[in-house]
């Protein structure tokens, strides 16, 4: 995946900034969401993912940050 994000100067006062394990797994969401709207087969179904949205589950979040 290719592109950018942006990303507000407000954002140093939140509380996310502060813990840098947070901040890391924020980011990667971040930077991982559809930044175009796409369809995709899930459950044998076609859904449409908005801009901005991801489908996941906590348990491959997990294994992603072990």
């Amino acid at each position: 995946m290719e592109g950018w994000i942006k990303l507000h100067r407000k954002r140093q006062n939140h509380w996310v900034w502060q813990d840098p394990e947070y901040l890391r797994m924020w980011i990667y969401i971040l930077l991982d969401v559809n930044h175009e709207t796409r369809k995709i087969v899930w459950n044998k179904n076609v859904i449409e993912v908005k801009r901005g949205e991801k489908i996941t589950s906590l348990k491959k979040l997990a294994e992603e940050f072990n």
